[in-house]
Formats: structure tokens, sequence, C-alpha cells
């Protein structure tokens, strides 16, 4: 009996995670996690195992990911354990952390700083922009007391705790579906794309390949028009003219860069025909060689036709990076590159970026890339 109890336990465990991470309210579970941690407590566990098998949910589809990247099985079981032991490990406090609130504030700040955050996949944190839309910063704080409130609940067997928490929750997402922020005024364009161009030729048959699009876009009435990540390669001169864009008018697409203090082309996003490049703030680490993080772009606004506009980079929407970078009421343009995404990661992202969008009360436009057919 125990050990079918045991199994039973590492399913729902395994189960959760991974609905956590499941479109499309990527991080909306993670509310439970500071629960998991007093469970362990609890049940006098040696190891954080509760908070271990959750994780392994939550990066389900990491290792399918890194092998679709082509980085092969040994690499992607080893980022996905690595994923979920680091989280599991740090994620735990001391035992001189004591109190529902104590704990939770643990739980949510050591997976959310800098040093482990900007690389970590699908933030505790990310929670907050379902739970309490439109409180920007200050929802972080709300999600660290709701989750102390559901621990405080299950400790006495009594729903009062979280009765409060609750009612601001449904308050604020009232509000938010009767007066959601404006939609976005660009045209972002999402298609199927093949592997990002690696030289000059590949770049400008790839300029070919995206001009009837972003031209008809033009026509259509568009001012600015948004192609995936990491479509162009580098631009040239020539490209630019293929793509004709209108006078007046800016095509955001990624793109990659020569940047200063390092050799190898870094990726991020052009603004053309101005041939303004925003390198990306985190690469994804490990799966992208070569790239750098840029921390000196946090918080750089990207100035598009007179207008301010936030830049996430892929991977960065998946991070608790949004925390450090985004501010309140700035529309949010997210560019993704998923050629290679078989498994659908690439919603998860998706859904993350909603989550922050949600949060800071800003318009979204997404740009993303599938698998060719």
């Amino acid at each position: 009996m125990k050990t079918y109890r045991t199994i039973a336990t590492v399913a729902a465990l395994a189960l959760a995670g991974h609905l956590t991470s499941h479109p499309p309210f990527s991080g909306l579970p993670f509310v439970i996690l500071p629960l998991l941690v007093w469970l362990q407590r609890r049940d006098g566990l040696g190891a954080p195992w509760y908070v271990f098998v959750f994780f392994l949910g939550v990066g389900v589809k990491i290792p399918l990911a890194v092998i679709d990247v082509g980085s092969g099985f040994a690499l992607a079981a080893t980022i996905w354990l690595g994923y979920a032991f680091v989280a599991a490990l740090v994620g735990t406090p001391p035992r001189c952390v004591k109190g529902s609130l104590a704990m939770s504030s643990w739980v949510f700040a050591m997976l959310s700083l800098p040093f482990l955050g900007f690389t970590f996949v699908a933030p505790p944190l990310s929670a907050a922009g379902w739970f309490y839309p439109e409180t920007g910063v200050l929802g972080v704080l709300l999600i660290v007391w709701c989750a102390a409130s559901i621990v405080e609940a299950v400790r006495s067997l009594r729903v009062v705790p979280v009765l409060a928490p609750a009612a601001i929750a449904l308050a604020l997402n009232v509000h938010y579906l009767l007066s959601p922020p404006p939609p976005s005024s660009i045209a972002a364009l999402s298609m199927r794309v093949p592997q990002p161009p690696d030289n000059l030729a590949k770049s400008i048959l790839a300029g070919v390949r995206y001009a009837p699009a972003v031209r008809g876009t033009f026509q259509q009435g568009a001012r600015t028009v948004v192609l995936p990540e990491n479509v162009l390669g580098f631009p040239t001169a020539g490209q630019i003219s293929i793509l004709g864009i209108p006078d007046g008018a800016t095509l955001v697409a990624g793109g990659v860069a020569h940047v200063p203090g390092n050799d190898a082309f870094q990726k991020g996003v052009w603004l053309l025909p101005q041939r303004v490049f925003y390198p990306a703030i985190q690469p994804i680490p490990v799966i992208e060689p070569g790239l750098r993080p840029h921390w000196s772009a946090l918080h750089k606004v990207a100035n598009i036709s007179g207008n301010p506009y936030s830049l996430l980079v892929c991977f960065e929407a998946s991070t608790s990076l949004p925390i450090y970078h985004l501010d309140y009421g700035r529309p949010i343009i997210l560019v993704g590159n998923g050629w290679w995404d078989r498994s659908g990661i690439m919603d998860i992202e998706v859904g993350l970026a909603h989550s922050w969008a949600r949060l800071f009360r800003s318009s979204l436009a997404i740009s993303r890339g599938f698998p060719q057919a």
C-alpha cells in the first residue's frame, strides 16, 4: 500500500508541475510551491523530494526541446535533471526559516534573483500576472502573501487565511476583464520558418523569402511590422531594399549583428530601415554557444516610430528577467523562433509572456516562427 501511495504522490507532483508550465496559463499553479516545501518538513523528508519531482514536471519539455535543437540526449537529460535539482535545493529554505510568510518569501525570492532567475525556465513569480493583474511589482508581494496564506490554511485546516488574497485576486481579474489594456497597434507576423541563416548568402535569401509577407502587410496599412527572432540574419542594404519598407514605416525583425566586445555575431532585434540593433539581453544558456548576455540592455527602451517599447527575445520571457526589465504600461514586443520546436515549448514562452503583460498592464505583440511542415 505504501508503494502505491508513493507512486501516486510522485505522479501527482509531476503532473502538477507539468500543468504549471502548460499553456495557456504557464506559471499559474506555482502558488502551491511554498506548500510543497512545508509538506516536506511536515513529512520529515531528509531531502527536498517533493519540490524536485514537481520541477521534473515543470521541465518535462526541456529535454525534448534540447533534442529538437540537435544537442543530444545526454545534454538534454543533464539539463533537465540539473534544472530540477537546483530548483529543489535553492528553493528549499534552511530550518532557521520558519513561519508561512518567511518560507514563501524564501521560495519565491531565491528562484527569482538575477544570479539564478535570469537563466531559470518558468519562474514562480510568473504566477503573479494571472492572480494579480495590473499590479506590477506589487503583484510580486501579493503572490508571496497568497502562497503563504495557502500554507497557513492547510496547516490550520481553516479557509479563513485565503479569503482576503482570493477576494483581491477576484476583484483584480474582474477589473482586467472589464477594462483590458488597448490592443497592440503593430502588425506582428507569425509564420513557418527554416533554420536561421548562418551566412550572408542565406541572409539575402531570407530577405527574398519574407519580402512578400512584409510588403503585403505594409500595403494593408500597417506602419510597424514585426518578424520572428533571428529570421533575417545580418541585413544588408540590398536586403532592406528587397523588403520594400515604405517611407516612415518600420520593420522590427530578429537577426544578428557584431556587438562591441564580442567577435561572434550576437542575436537580437533590428529596426529597419534605420539599421538600429538591440542585442538580446539573455541567450539560452548552454544551448547557444558563442552568445553572451547583454545586461546593459535591461530597461533599455526600443524607440519605434517615436513610441517606447520593451523587447523580449525568445528565452527572456521564460525567466524572471521581466520583473527587472519591464515597466508598467509600456507595450511589449516578443519575438521568438521555433523552427526546431516539435514539442510545444514555445507555447510555454507565449503563456509566460501573457502573464508578464497582464502583470504590468501592457499590450503584447508576439511574432514567432513555427517549424516547417
